[in-house]
C-alpha cells in the first residue's frame, strides 16, 4: 500500500536498500556512503528507490536520504520501518535488494531476490553468503581484506583512521 500511495506501479521494478545501522555499529555501512549511492543512483535514473531500515536504524537511514542531496526523485523513504510481513514483500517484489550483513539481506536471499552485501566485521562465510556458483551468481559479497578482520565485532576496537576500515572502504562506487 505505501508503494503504491507513493505513486510506484506495483509490479514494476525497483531497488530496495536497507540503510540502517545501529549507531556505532562495526556493521553499519558509513551514511555519507548511502547518500552517495542513493545520489547516483538517482541520476543514473535506472529504477526507483525504496529506502528503508528496521526498528531503532531510523536515524541512520534519514541521515542517509537527508545527505543524497534531496530531493531524490524516485525515491521512497519508508518512516516508520516496515514490519516483518511488509518486509518480506518488499524484498521479495525487489529487482535487487543492496544493504549490510543484516537480517534484510538475509531475508531477501530467502525470497529469493538478487542481493548485493555489504560486510566489514563478518566472515561471509560465518553468515552463509555464497561465494561461488550458481547461488552467487544472483549475490554480491563486497569486502576489503584488512589484517584486522574479519573479527566479527560488534563495536571497532581501533581508534583514529583505523577505526572503522573494514566497513568505511567499500565505495560507493562499488555498491552501485
Amino acid at each position: 500500500g505505501r508503494l503504491a500511495q507513493a505513486g510506484l506501479v506495483l509490479g514494476e521494478p525497483y531497488l530496495l536498500l536497507s540503510a540502517g545501522g545501529r549507531a556505532d555499529s562495526a556493521k553499519a555501512w558509513p551514511a555519507s556512503h548511502w547518500s552517495e549511492l542513493i545520489a547516483d543512483l538517482a541520476r543514473g535514473q535506472a529504477l526507483p528507490v525504496v529506502l528503508t531500515a528496521g526498528p531503532g536504524e531510523a536515524a541512520a537511514a534519514r541521515a542517509a536520504w537527508e545527505g543524497a542531496s534531496s530531493p531524490v526523485a524516485g525515491l521512497l523513504y519508508l518512516d516508520p520501518a516496515p514490519d516483518l510481513p511488509e518486509l518480506m514483500a518488499l524484498a521479495a517484489s525487489a529487482a535487487v535488494f543492496v544493504g549490510t550483513d543484516s537480517g534484510p539481506a538475509h531475508l531477501a536471499r530467502a525470497v529469493g531476490t538478487p542481493t548485493v552485501v555489504i560486510t566489514g566485521p563478518t566472515d561471509p562465510l560465518q553468515s552463509a553468503l555464497p561465494s561461488s556458483g550458481e547461488t552467487a551468481a544472483r549475490r554480491r559479497v563486497l569486502r576489503v581484506e584488512l589484517a584486522c578482520g574479519p573479527c566479527h565485532r560488534e563495536r571497532c576496537p581501533l581508534a583514529g583512521a583505523d577505526r572503522g576500515r573494514c566497513m568505511g572502504e567499500i565505495t560507493p562506487r562499488a555498491v552501485l
